[in-house]
């Protein structure tokens, strides 16, 4: 075969010439050593060791300094428990027995709602301000434990346990790792709480509430969910500092003198002197009296203020959506709605739901509904509470209202779903953070009592009232007819071809 030569030759051998061409040597080019990148290090691949007992006491520090001194982790702490939580988590109970669970939710209320020596061990929370805390000391830390106790009166109680108060040594203690004893099958059956005295005490784990979000599946630990953010915190706190020392500097610095061979220095640190011989700082001779003398090819300027940097908001608000983001609440609700329209606005407001309802499920399955079985079953036992059947643990729970930026909107299309059958009334009123039986019974006690009162007064006037002349019924609303018109039609119906009256 004839030898193919090249046509021409300009420039010469290029440098590396002939060298072999740089191949994929893995289908994943990321598992390979490479200097262009950081090198990425896990302790461990196992969930349960993924996260040493050190890294996650360091990741816990962190979080607490972040919300001590970040005004962004603490929004993001305190507003997801706010918009979350609200109020505490109201429970509405839901057995077969009507009056049963009226008369649970009542002594639930009673024994725990106000009542923080009857409920925390410490005395500090009831039921439902210990759910705000719950979820703060969750997202800060990355988990919270309550221990089902009971009081020396035999009525169930809650101990309120810190992350910081589980650890023990796996090496003192086969299947122990980082505080938690496991079975065979990874289940924890112990935990290792602190005792006075500083050494670990084993609790049983059917006695312990465990509320924490599992990073990854077969995780025993939480670790705070502020962690993946501290550095963030950090550096816009830094950045915070350095641009506040420069504007007071900036604001001590009125002039600076120039020159033909450049700037001689700042106004401020100048010494001139006056007509008369004396000193004089530049700082100090306005608003005094006096002339200051330049030098040949020297002229005085106004000093520019210009801190913040123009783009120090932007950079700061990228920053403060990646802390959101790795949080996983809404930048928006977290940060700022500025700028943003109806829709856009509408579409944040769905995703912090989301969110939101996702930290409230989470206390709820891990912690509120526990602590109601536990509490009532304990009820029943002491007989303070009958035995209303089988599903004497069954029980939902009433958040806060959801959120919206269109109440008048949102608020008109829900009544026009219940009135076409496509919503419950106890859907509603849920939805708006309240009791559907308790606003139900509510509105016939009203009712009862308004016909009551305009009986009485109509007597005392000696005059014959009916409720509709005192209410009248809302344009285009269906007439409401007395139970005695209604006995009155059905004894005496309309003949065909009669008008009816």
């Amino acid at each position: 075969m004839e030898e193919i030569k090249p046509k021409s030759n300009r420039g010469g051998r290029r440098a590396g010439a002939g060298r072999k061409p740089k191949v994929q040597n893995a289908s994943f080019e990321t598992a390979r050593t490479t200097d262009n990148v950081g090198r990425v290090y896990m302790t461990s691949l196992e969930p349960k060791k993924e996260v040493t007992p050190w890294d996650r006491i360091l990741l816990m520090e962190a979080g607490r300094w972040s919300v001590n001194n970040h005004g962004m982790a603490s929004r993001i702490v305190r507003g997801t428990s706010r918009f979350a939580i609200g109020n505490g988590l109201v429970p509405q109970a839901q057995s077969q027995n009507h009056e049963w669970n009226r008369a649970a939710e009542m002594w639930f209320e009673d024994k725990f709602a106000n009542a923080p020596w009857a409920f925390d061990r410490a005395g500090q929370f009831d039921f439902y301000t210990a759910q705000a805390a719950l979820v703060e000391s969750m997202l800060t830390d990355g988990e919270v434990f309550a221990q089902l106790v009971k009081s020396a009166a035999g009525s169930p109680m809650v101990r309120f346990v810190t992350a910081d108060s589980v650890r023990g040594d796996y090496r003192l203690e086969e299947n122990v790792i980082d505080g938690v004893k496991l079975d065979q099958s990874g289940r924890p059956i112990a935990y290792m709480f602190s005792g006075a005295d500083g050494k670990p005490a084993t609790v049983p784990a059917d006695d312990v509430i465990h509320i924490f979000r599992p990073h990854r599946i077969g995780a025993i630990r939480g670790v705070s969910w502020l962690g993946t953010a501290v550095n963030r915190f950090q550096a816009m706190r830094e950045m915070f500092e350095l641009e506040i020392g420069a504007v007071r500097l900036n604001q001590k610095v009125g002039f600076t003198v120039e020159s033909d061979t450049g700037n001689v220095g700042l106004g401020g640190l100048i010494e001139r002197t006056l007509p008369d011989g004396s000193k004089v700082k530049v700082e100090e001779l306005f608003p005094g009296a006096g002339m200051m003398k330049l030098g040949k090819g020297e002229s005085l300027k106004a000093h520019e203020f210009n801190r913040p940097n123009a783009n120090f908001q932007a950079f700061i608000e990228m920053l403060s959506r990646e802390c959101a983001y790795s949080v996983g609440v809404s930048p928006e609700i977290i940060w700022s709605m500025a700028g943003l329209g109806g829709t856009a606005s509408r579409q944040a407001l769905i995703d912090a739901d989301v969110f939101f309802g996702s930290i409230r499920l989470l206390l709820e399955t891990r912690f509120c509904s526990r602590f109601w079985r536990y509490a009532i079953w304990q009820g029943i036992k002491s007989g303070e509470l009958d035995w209303p059947g089988d599903d004497w643990h069954r029980c939902a729970w009433v958040g806060p209202q959801k959120l919206t930026v269109d109440s008048g909107r949102d608020g008109r299309l829900r009544l026009e779903l219940v009135r076409a059958g496509l919503l419950s009334r106890r859907q509603y009123f849920n939805e708006l953070g309240q009791d559907s039986e308790q606003q139900t019974e509510d509105i016939i006690r009203d009712a009862a009592r308004r016909k009551k009162a305009i009986e009485r007064i109509a007597a005392e006037e000696g005059v014959a009232l009916t409720e509709q002349e005192v209410f009248p019924p809302a344009p285009g609303s269906a007439q409401v007819l007395t139970k005695a018109q209604q006995d009155n039609e059905q004894d005496d119906p309309p003949k065909r071809g009669e008008p009816e009256e």
